[in-house]
């Protein structure tokens, strides 16, 4: 898979990718080691001002069918991400969205960070690409206990490591439960986000409101020795998964931690008249 950043801070969600030998992972970005933007003096004049050559180096250097577009949707940058992804619309576009406590943002930015996540969000619910949106402080309160100069650090990671985890159950074989072709997202459902069991429950790394869930797919990543002995394991598994509209696959591992990953699917924009 191809992992193109976009701006700051989707460059740094991306370069994370880089730790994974599946993934050729480039950006474009004010401050980037990849393909520059020129900065600009209003966020209207990246559109208006926009290089269509960034158009053909981002083609020349894909190397697959299918292309992850990390984005934080309050960077200046991302308000051209509709430029890149409508130029690339013969591949499988994946998008993570990162969004910011508002408290935290400039008005200006607020405004920028609500634009673009409806844009994509409503995108995405046409077809165009598929959608995974991310809160950096919902992120940050999962995992906990962050020192300040290691914050976006450990966010950053955490959210393309967990994204590897389950791309990588998407492309293996699961020992019981369905198997990723048989899994169907509800027509409609295109915005989603993904998860983490931690005491007991999915904590999701965005706030979808728990009516406005369509549909559940979890991954079990569990021990095999734990798989062949404990019966437990399996009647736990049906309890969790025995709600409509929630799929799941169980894979073998070496770990001696039990992982449950997951995704959620929903067909409402957030965001949207605000």
């Amino acid at each position: 898979m191809d992992v193109v950043g976009l701006g700051k801070h989707g460059n740094a969600v991306a370069s994370y990718f880089k730790e994974y030998e599946q993934y050729n992972v480039f950006g474009f970005g004010i401050e980037t080691g990849g393909f520059k933007i020129e900065q600009q003096p209003l966020i209207e004049d990246y559109e208006n001002n926009f290089d269509e050559n960034n158009l053909k180096l981002l083609k020349d250097n894909l190397q697959h069918d299918t292309v992850i577009f990390c984005v934080c949707s309050y960077d200046p940058e991302a308000i051209t991400i509709l430029r890149f992804l409508e130029s690339i619309k013969d591949k499988e576009i994946i998008v993570l969205c990162m969004q910011q406590k508002e408290s935290l943002l400039a008005a200006f930015q607020k405004l920028l960070e609500k634009a673009v996540t409806c844009i994509l969000q409503t995108y995405a619910r046409s077809g165009l690409f598929k959608l995974y949106l991310f809160n950096i402080d919902t992120i940050g309160n999962i995992i906990g206990n962050l020192p300040i100069l290691k914050y976006y650090q450990t966010v950053f990671q955490f959210i393309a490591a967990s994204f590897h985890m389950i791309n990588f159950f998407k492309h293996s074989t699961p020992v019981f439960g369905m198997e990723q072709e048989n899994i169907k997202i509800l027509k409609g459902a295109k915005i989603a986000t993904i998860g983490i069991k931690k005491e007991g429950q999915l904590q999701l790394f965005f706030p979808f409101k728990k009516d406005d869930i369509h549909q559940t797919v979890l991954y079990y990543a569990i021990n095999k020795e734990k798989l062949l002995n404990d019966a437990n394991v399996t009647e736990e598994i049906f309890e969790q998964t025995k709600h409509k509209n929630i799929f799941y696959s169980v894979y073998e591992t070496e770990y001696e931690k039990e992982y449950v990953y997951g995704e959620v699917f929903t067909s409402v924009i957030y965001g949207e008249g605000v």
